[in-house]
């Protein structure tokens, strides 16, 4: 009898139940067919929260970075103006050191170092 039961909440074999037992399989399935819903539903939301905690943890990790990095920044630019002085050290480009002090691009900053003045090789003179 179970099997047949289960048969039949599957859809395979309806041809012997009546009206009525028609209606009661599909409230049961209606039934079954909401609880599968709100328990998808719950678990979506439950998701979205977890996700969203995330995204919040990362955002203050982010913004604690970029504070750190705008603290070293800073502490290379004072001791910059250390040690070049109080003249502009991007070269002439700007009106202060600071003037790049908040870009987010790395990569368009111009770092100028000190070296020793290089002499050409002179080679002797063959005779002719």
């Amino acid at each position: 009898m179970h099997v047949s039961y289960c048969r039949q909440l599957l859809a395979h074999d309806l041809s012997g139940l009546e009206w009525n037992d028609l209606k009661s399989l599909e409230n049961q399935l209606e039934t079954s067919l909401h609880n599968v819903r709100l328990k998808k539903d719950k678990i979506m939301v439950e998701q979205i929260q977890e996700l969203r905690k995330k995204e919040n943890i990362m955002h203050r990790e982010n913004m604690e970075l970029h504070r750190e990095f705008n603290m070293i920044r800073q502490d290379s630019v004072n001791f910059q103006r250390k040690v070049y002085g109080k003249q502009d050290v991007n070269g002439g480009q700007g009106s202060s050191v600071t003037q790049n002090t908040n870009t987010q691009d790395d990569a368009d900053e111009i770092r100028l170092e000190l070296s020793q003045p290089q002499v050409p090789d002179e080679k002797p003179e063959a005779a002719a």
